[in-house]
């Protein structure tokens, strides 16, 4: 069964018609059943103020992109906010209860990331990127792909192949 996730607002955008999805340059941390995630001055992840193993920092900045509720988990996607060249790349954390899972790096670059879930696993799409160094009919053509990533929580895929974290 396929369900669109879920965002929640911060409780800046409460109140607002903006979720995480279009709010997420605000987002500099994430409240969960499980704990709290932020950003440190150097933008790296932390979680309850200790920085998560594998280490996640970030090239200008985090964000926190979409938060998924499963049964007896919190999966948070954790944007890595680049420049002109490679806008975004992304990470899952699972959190759960005195235990978390973080994904490898992953993604197109693209900050347009759509997140679903089917039978548990977290799905992103998002259309594929080439860069400000491209003409901009090659952008247009490279854009309307689209990369699809799916997380079971050991091994992301890009379009059925295992991604390698970076």
């Amino acid at each position: 069964m396929k369900t669109q996730a879920r965002t929640r607002p911060t409780r800046a955008a409460r109140g607002s018609a903006r979720s995480w999805s279009a709010n997420r340059e605000a987002i500099k941390r994430a409240d969960t059943p499980f704990g709290k995630l932020s950003a440190n001055d150097n933008n790296v992840l932390l979680l309850d103020g200790k920085p998560v193993s594998p280490r996640i920092q970030a090239n200008n900045s985090l964000s926190f992109a979409a938060q998924v509720a499963l049964k007896n988990h919190r999966a948070v996607l954790i944007q890595n906010n680049g420049g002109t060249a490679c806008p975004a790349l992304y990470h899952w954390i699972i959190l759960s209860e005195g235990s978390y899972v973080v994904s490898p790096e992953f993604g197109s670059c693209s900050d347009l990331p759509k997140v679903s879930t089917v039978s548990g696993r977290l799905i992103v799409t998002m259309p594929d990127f080439v860069g400000d160094a491209a003409s901009e009919a090659e952008r247009k053509r490279v854009a309307k792909r689209t990369k699809k990533y799916v997380y079971d929580g050991r091994v992301v895929t890009e379009n059925g192949k295992p991604v390698r974290g970076g």
